[in-house]
């Protein structure tokens, strides 16, 4: 007995559900596709606008190292002239230069040496001799010799390791004349390479975070992440010199033989013909676009369900509610201030302002003294309230004009519009005031400690007839802050007079 066929009802049954299946599709393909490219859209902004940041704070923090290298050889110049000028040495009394040399060593750790050398070659005086004592060492077979001989000013030596030392070095030399103004040689500091990988040491920077000090010719010189390996290696290809040299200054991306991906920002040192190169793990900025997506998909994704909704049974405009969206992205969910992202196109709007009315603009950068430091004492959960206590003092203590962003971390940033010179000063020395007043309960009795802050201004046109410099002006000066004793307001103004002075 074969089946019985389907009844007109069934079919009519069967064709409705396919009609609503196929309606359903159209629909959730019609949801789903703007989303789709919004998604693609977003992920390619937020690369874009992370790789930008991470070049832009690597720049600044390179050209904040080369400042300090550049303070080490312009003192050793200097201090080498003065050697040359000497009386004992410019007569070639070597014994009581070899005295000197001996005694004016222990008073300047950050040289491995100071020698007088000789035409020939011979180091006739020298602040540190070499362990066996056995007759005059000759240096007529390195570059720093053929340098020197061929300068009739300050000359550099390439990376070596001292033939008294041992120790990585590199010789800064200075022309020695008689008293008959004839030459006679050359004196040369032998600079302590150490003391190059100890200032690198010493930057608190994060893990994804490496900077290297590399020698025009490429010659690693030192480096924060296993130096070890590093120092004393031909780079020239893998930290790209070639593009350093012809740019000098700028940013762009290299892969390490490991295959490690970098974003880099490089600069290169004044004094002598080295570069910094600060390079940032593009693993960590994927890690960081993931983060970014699920926080802003976090927020527009039940708002996109909505605003569909209401698009499909009541007719509300998803514009709305995208603008909500990108307003709560361009703040700092911690603290509430506007964030780095808006902090760019508010600082854009504002020099174009300030360069068309001809009008100042300044801009302050500060950050918590020692915060690591509180962190790892109180905690983190003590350390997010303290940044809040902060955000507010500073947000309370600022003009109505001025506005205030979180940088990152511990570091909070002002624009002033209108401000010169002296208002932000005065604004700076206010916020700092009001945030050393900030009490900070750390434990369950409610006792109370209080943080500092440093602060770096620049102002348009005083500090830099550039307003775009504004940022790395004040950065600097921020610098010149911590390294001058910390809780202080320095202008940098200040950080380009000691700059000359030096």
């Amino acid at each position: 007995m074969s089946s019985p066929g389907p009844t007109d009802n069934t079919l009519d049954s069967r064709w409705r559900a396919s009609s609503l299946r196929a309606r359903l599709v159209v629909l959730l393909a019609i949801m789903l596709l703007p989303f789709v490219l919004f998604s693609t859209y977003k992920a390619w902004t937020i690369t874009t606008q992370l790789e930008q940041d991470a070049q832009r704070q690597g720049l600044l923090r390179a050209q904040s190292v080369a400042a300090t290298i550049d303070d080490y050889f312009l003192s050793t110049t200097e201090l080498l002239r003065a050697i040359a000028e000497n009386r004992d040495v410019r007569a070639a009394d070597h014994e009581a230069t070899d005295r000197w040399f001996r005694e004016m060593l222990g008073n300047y750790p950050h040289y491995m040496n100071i020698i007088y050398v000789d035409p020939n070659g011979d180091i006739q005086a020298a602040g540190r001799h070499s362990a066996e004592e056995q007759g005059v060492v000759n240096v007529a077979d390195t570059v720093y010799f053929a340098r020197a001989t061929a300068s009739d000013g300050v000359a550099l030596g390439d990376f070596m390791y001292g033939k008294i030392s041992g120790n990585p070095v590199v010789h800064v030399c200075y022309p020695v004349y008689g008293l008959n103004d004839e030459r006679i040689g050359f004196v040369a500091a032998a600079m302590n390479l150490t003391r190059v990988q100890e200032r690198l040491m010493q930057e608190v920077v994060p893990d994804h975070t490496t900077i290297s000090v590399i020698s025009a010719d490429g010659t690693m010189i030192a480096r924060n992440r296993d130096p070890e390996s590093w120092v004393g290696t031909d780079v020239t290809e893998s930290m790209r010199v070639a593009n350093m040299r012809e740019q000098r200054e700028g940013a762009d991306r290299l892969t390490l033989p490991d295959g490690t991906k970098k974003t880099c920002g490089f600069t290169p040192v004044d004094s002598v013909p080295w570069f910094v190169r600060v390079g940032v793990d593009r693993g960590h900025i994927a890690t960081e676009v993931s983060k970014e997506l699920g926080i802003h998909f976090g927020v527009f994704v039940p708002l996109l369900v909505v605003a569909i909704v209401g698009w499909l049974w009541i007719g509300r405009d998803l514009d709305q509610l995208h603008k909500r969206t990108e307003q709560l992205s361009l703040t700092d969910a911690l603290t509430g201030a506007w964030n780095f992202r808006k902090l760019e196109g508010d600082l854009h709007l504002e020099t174009m302002r300030a360069r068309r009315m001809g009008t100042h603009l300044s801009f302050a950068m500060l950050d918590l003294d020692d915060f690591k430091q509180f962190n790892d004492v109180y905690g983190h959960q003590v350390g997010d309230v303290a940044l809040q206590s902060v955000s507010n003092a500073i947000a309370t203590t600022v003009r109505e004009t001025d506005i205030v962003y979180r940088y990152g971390g511990e570091e909070f940033c002002i624009l002033l519009p209108g401000a010169d010179s002296v208002a932000v000063q005065e604004v700076a020395g206010r916020v700092r005031q009001a945030i050393e007043r900030v009490g900070i309960v750390v434990d369950a009795h409610g006792r109370t400690e209080h943080v500092t802050a440093s602060v770096g201004v620049a102002t348009f046109p005083t500090d830099t007839q550039e307003p775009e410099d504004l940022m790395r002006c004040a950065d600097l000066a921020l610098y010149r802050a911590k390294s001058s004793g910390k809780n202080r307001v320095v202008p940098c103004g200040a950080v380009a007079a000691a700059l000359e002075r030096v």
